[in-house]
């Protein structure tokens, strides 16, 4: 696979000239005080510095003292944070996607499903404990945080045609577009946890702009289910 270089994403691209070119200059040189970093743009000290201040308000670059021998003040170094790292590019969609081929090419179907299955175990072991004395309702309404705490994208709905979890941010659509099938991780953990069949009717990869997934509270699951393929994408 071969990866094509984006020196600059959307957010980097979105902010000023000069705070891209500091966190360029950053990325390339390390560690660095705004004395050098003014000196490698052509900026003034103090221009510099401001830029510098602005960064570090938005989270993307911290600062560090570093003493000095002898007299004087300790020297103020900046780096990048862990946002700001994350302005530059990325490839672990590619690298998931080649170990997932991989291993299916190499060791078949049904071993990629013992490693999704694996993969599903460890999302429930990791819910299971909260969840435990909780209604199936309450156990859905808790699940809205299935991605990260209080996400703002994901949502309950509870209507006549029944219970429905809608997810209107997929945080790896990337990977989900590509292999469709990654996305029965979720279906089979949600199944799991309910302890009745879900079903995912509505989806980002056929246009739909969310997915949604219909909890059939009537249809309890095998109390020996582990996981299993969206049929959809079954190959």
């Amino acid at each position: 696979m071969v990866i094509e270089a984006n020196p600059v994403n959307g957010q980097l691209a979105a902010l000023s000239q000069p705070r891209q070119q500091l966190l360029s200059a950053i990325k390339n040189q390390g560690m660095a005080c705004a004395t050098t970093l003014a000196n490698s743009l052509g900026l003034t000290r103090e221009a510099c510095r401001q830029q510098l201040l602005a960064l570090q308000q938005q989270g993307l670059v911290s600062s560090h003292s570093q003493s000095k021998e002898g007299a004087g003040r300790p020297k103020l170094l900046f780096s990048l944070t862990n946002q700001g790292e994350h302005l530059f590019p990325k490839h672990y969609d590619q690298i998931t996607l080649m170990l997932i081929d991989t291993v299916q090419e190499q060791l078949g179907t049904e071993n990629l499903e013992q490693v999704l299955a694996a993969i599903t175990q460890k999302q429930v072991e990791h819910w299971q404990g909260p969840l435990t004395k909780l209604s199936l309702r309450e156990r859905l309404y808790a699940l809205k945080d299935f991605y990260f705490a209080n996400d703002p994208f994901t949502g309950v709905v509870d209507d006549e045609s029944g219970l429905w979890l809608i997810e209107k941010n997929c945080p790896f659509l990337n990977l989900a577009n590509e292999r469709p099938a990654l996305c029965s991780l979720t279906v089979s953990t949600l199944m799991r946890l309910l302890g009745v069949k879900v079903v995912r009717e509505k989806r980002f990869q056929q246009g739909d702009g969310h997915c949604a997934f219909h909890i059939l509270e009537s249809q309890p699951i095998a109390k020996d289910y582990l996981f299993g393929f969206e049929q959809d994408y079954l190959k």
